[in-house]
């Protein structure tokens, strides 16, 4: 795995999947609010980043960390249900 990570398709794969997962898990378990998604993501991926580096001590690939971010919110949200969390509404799907 070090090694696939100086590739930039790779590591931009391990950080979205990492971080996409570490977001769901805070999501489900801490009282992470709609609103803080943005800045929480921004914060695991910069985490795992150096993780890489310290970890691994090896030279990861350098790559878009705002894209990364952004596909990490993106794939988060398509897993939740934003319009059941902000509606005051019941789900009719479910009725």
């Amino acid at each position: 795995m070090p090694t696939g990570l100086r590739a930039p398709e790779e590591f931009v794969t391990y950080l979205t999947s990492m971080a996409t997962q570490t977001l769901a898990l805070l999501w489900e378990f801490t009282d992470l609010g709609v609103g803080e998604i943005r800045g929480k993501a921004e914060e695991i991926v910069s985490e795992y980043r150096e993780f890489v580096g310290e970890t691994y001590e090896v030279v990861a690939a350098d790559v878009d960390l705002d894209a990364v971010i952004r596909n990490v919110v993106a794939q988060f949200r398509g897993e939740i249900d934003l319009f059941r969390l902000t509606s005051p509404y019941a789900d009719v799907s479910t009725v």
